[in-house]
């Protein structure tokens, strides 16, 4: 009888290869390996020595075999191989129209482990679930071949384009992201002496926003998107604007939109022929939605910081049938572009302080369009959670949150035609029309607070920054209105409780992100500087 069989003391498969001592138990994980970040294995047959090689070629073939086999296993996790994001045009830099699969310098390197699987399956979940409906931009099955290329660092345009979306969703503070999927810090920072490891600890959202949008911004440097223009590229600087708008990084956020739409203009997506020549219908109808997409963010953000735009309603809406695999409604999302495309050359010149006049009642036919431009039966709708707008059978077609969008966003925007009035001496209160009246912001604000007041505080803070701007430009606008309102004539503004307007304002906005630690105070300043 053969007595059992005891462990036989030899070399690992990674230390064998390399020809250097093994530093292991035999079934343990050996040193040499934990440092060289190989997997430990004892699954080779002993054979004959060979002729040494070059012991670094060796760990670099160890670690790429390695890592092609956990890539193969990616498929099992829901992320498959290949990248074809970027469409293939019949152009004359076609070969610019894809992202660059080559390695980079140690200075654009991603950092290693930052990206994490289960962080990134936890940000595209919540992009699709909530934001997609507003921003219908990405294709799943293609953007999770993007994925793929991000992980296993083949492509850092990839890299940087999924890095920049997980940092935009993880500014929202109802992103749900497993806290062990978050980047890390040992706590307590360290003493720096080397001696003993840090427990770590996962980073907040925003900070982790800001680690994500600073790794994106670091790489994206060795990339070279402006000679070698892409979709992909259009797609980074665009998440990169709603990440460092959301974490009020103002010069920042202005640079990443206006890289967005000069991108967009290089690639030709003004053009609508540019659309025809893409043979990919899924991909054609994602980057005319970007297209449209950034048409209504640089709209918002020109109005509201007196900023100048590029982009112009140059080419065809989209189409539910464009995508025939498409299962969210574009509906809201076309309300939203009508109600963007009146806002044309000339109203973004004298915004902007352009020495020059409005045509005679042009204003008021703005006002007019503003009003037409959403179904009447959406300021009434209620509460819970779905929304009912448009849908041939009456149905409903966007959810509460993009109810709530469209109607402040329109408010907004009627709100600025006012302003634009007040400086082209159009607004009296004598006017026949009344949103050429100087009760006109109050009328406004008690429209939007009642139709607030119908939806939960998530259908409202969900859209971030961007609606707490909008609130505060309606409210200090109100403030403005009462601190001129006549002694004599108090009933227009007074009767409605236009006052007891700014005090819902403040409690709308302190429950925004953002609002209570900034827009809060300064609508405060403002009240007790103007109002007696």
């Amino acid at each position: 009888m053969s007595s059992p069989a005891t462990p036989v003391k030899r070399a690992c498969d990674s230390c064998h290869r390399r020809k250097v001592k093994c530093i292991g138990e035999g079934t343990n994980p050996c040193k040499n390996c934990v440092s060289s970040g190989l997997t430990c294995t004892y699954n080779a047959v002993p054979q004959k020595k060979g002729p040494k090689g070059s012991r670094a070629k060796v760990l670099s073939e160890l670690r790429e075999t390695q890592r092609q086999t956990q890539l193969a296993a990616s498929h099992h996790s829901g992320f498959p191989t290949g990248l074809d994001f970027d469409p293939q045009l019949p152009h004359s830099h076609s070969h610019h129209l894809h992202p660059q699969h080559r390695s980079l310098s140690p200075t654009y390197a991603p950092t290693a482990n930052l990206l994490r699987p289960d962080l990134v399956r936890a940000c595209l979940d919540h992009f699709f679930h909530i934001l997609y409906p507003a921003q219908p931009v990405l294709d799943p099955q293609r953007l999770h071949d993007v994925v793929v290329a991000a992980l296993e660092g083949s492509s850092p345009a990839a890299y940087c384009l999924i890095a920049a979306l997980c940092g935009y969703v993880l500014t929202r503070p109802d992103a749900a992201v497993p806290p062990q999927a978050l980047p890390q810090v040992e706590a307590g920072g360290g003493d720096g002496d080397g001696g003993g490891s840090q427990a770590l600890q996962p980073l907040p959202g925003p900070a982790a926003a800001s680690v994500l949008a600073e790794e994106a911004a670091r790489v994206r440097r060795g990339v070279d998107s402006v000679e070698a223009p892409t979709l992909t590229a259009v797609l980074t600087a665009y998440f990169m604007f709603c990440c460092d708008r959301a974490l009020d990084r103002g010069k920042a956020a202005w640079a990443d939109l206006r890289e967005a739409t000069t991108l967009a203009v290089a690639l030709d997506m003004h053009a609508e022929e540019t659309y025809g020549k893409v043979a990919d219908r899924v991909l054609a109808s994602r980057m005319r939605r970007l297209y449209w997409l950034l048409f209504i963010e640089e709209r918002a953000y020109a109005i509201h910081h007196h900023r100048p735009v590029t982009l112009y309603p140059s080419i065809q809406l989209p189409t539910p049938d464009e995508d025939p695999t498409e299962q969210v409604s574009l509906t809201g999302f076309l309300h939203h572009i009508n109600l963007y495309k009146p806002f044309d050359h000339t109203f973004v010149s004298l915004w902007n302080k352009a020495p020059s006049a409005a045509p005679p009642g042009w204003l008021g036919q703005l006002q007019k369009q503003l009003s037409d431009a959403l179904p009447a039966y959406l300021s009434t709708m209620g509460g819970g959670g779905g929304g009912g707008l448009d849908g041939n059978d009456g149905g409903s077609d966007v959810a509460a949150a993009q109810t709530v969008d469209l109607e402040v966003s329109r408010g907004w925007l009627r709100t600025m035609v006012w302003q634009l009035s007040v400086s082209q001496g159009f607004v009296s209160a004598m006017a026949q029309d009344s949103t050429m009246g100087l009760a006109y912001p109050v009328e406004i604000s008690g429209e939007l607070l009642a139709m607030t007041a119908q939806f939960s505080r998530q259908a409202v803070e969900v859209h971030g920054i961007g609606m707490v701007e909008r609130l505060y430009d309606i409210a200090s606008t109100l403030v403005d209105v009462l601190a001129c309102a006549p002694v004599n004539a108090p009933t227009a503004y007074e009767a409605a409780g236009s006052r007891e307007y700014l005090h819902r304002f403040i409690g709308l906005l302190s429950t925004l992100p953002g609002g209570q630690s900034h827009y809060v105070p300064l609508l405060l300043s403002k009240m007790a500087n103007a109002l007696p």
